[in-house]
C-alpha cells in the first residue's frame, strides 16, 4: 500500500527572502526542506533540486531501514545504544547526539538530514546555503543573518528574530508551537 503523504504549509517561507539568494524546496516523504544558496547559482537550481531529491531519498531510506530494524530508534525518548559496528552515518550521528543532548535519536531527524543535505551542497562547490526543515535551520554563510521567530502572537511575529553571526550554525526551533 503506498502511503499518500500530504505536505503541511510552510506559511512561513513565504515572507522569507534572503538578498543575493535563490530559493526552492526538496521533497520525499515526510520530509520538505527549503533551500537557499547565492544567486550565483540559479542557472543550476534544477540540478540542484534533482541532486538532492535522490540524496534526500538516500537518507530517508537508510532511516527507514534501521527503523524498520530496530523500532525502538524510532519511538525511544532516551539515547539507545547499539552493538553493531557497521552503521550509516546518519544513524550513527543521530545515535551520538541523541547521547549528547539525552533525548531519543529521532529527536535529531531533521537536523542529521539538513546536515547531510548541506554536505552534499558542499560536494557540489556550494560554500553558502540556508537549509529549513520544519523549523530546523542550517546556515552556512560569510555574512550575518536573521532568522525569525514566529509564535502565532500577531504582536510577536515579524519583529522577533535571532542574529546568526557568520559561520556554520545550526539552529533547532520546531515545536508544533513555534
Amino acid at each position: 500500500m503506498i502511503k499518500k503523504v500530504i505536505f503541511e504549509k510552510r506559511f512561513y517561507r513565504d515572507s522569507v527572502n534572503p538578498k543575493g539568494e535563490v530559493s526552492f524546496e526538496v521533497k520525499a516523504g515526510e520530509s520538505d526542506v527549503w533551500v537557499a544558496v547565492p544567486e550565483k547559482f540559479s542557472s543550476r537550481l534544477e540540478e540542484l533540486q534533482e541532486i538532492l531529491t535522490e540524496h534526500l531519498v538516500l537518507i530517508r531510506t537508510q532511516i527507514q531501514d534501521f527503523i524498520k530494524a530496530h523500532p525502538q530508534f524510532h519511538k525511544s525518548l532516551k539515547p539507545i545504544k547499539y552493538q553493531e559496528k557497521i552503521l550509516p552515518l546518519i544513524i550513527k550521528l543521530m545515535l551520538k547526539f541523541s547521547e549528547d543532548a539525552n533525548v531519543g535519536p529521532m529527536a535529531g531527524v531533521a537536523g542529521a538530514v539538513n546536515y547531510f543535505l548541506g554536505e552534499k551542497l558542499k560536494d557540489e562547490g556550494i560554500g553558502e546555503f540556508i537549509l529549513e526543515n520544519g523549523g530546523d535551520v542550517y546556515i552556512v554563510s560569510r555574512k550575518e543573518t536573521v532568522i525569525g521567530i514566529f509564535t502565532g502572537n500577531e504582536e510577536l511575529d515579524r519583529k522577533l528574530g535571532i542574529v546568526i553571526p557568520p559561520g556554520e550554525t545550526g539552529v533547532c526551533s520546531s515545536s508544533s508551537m513555534i
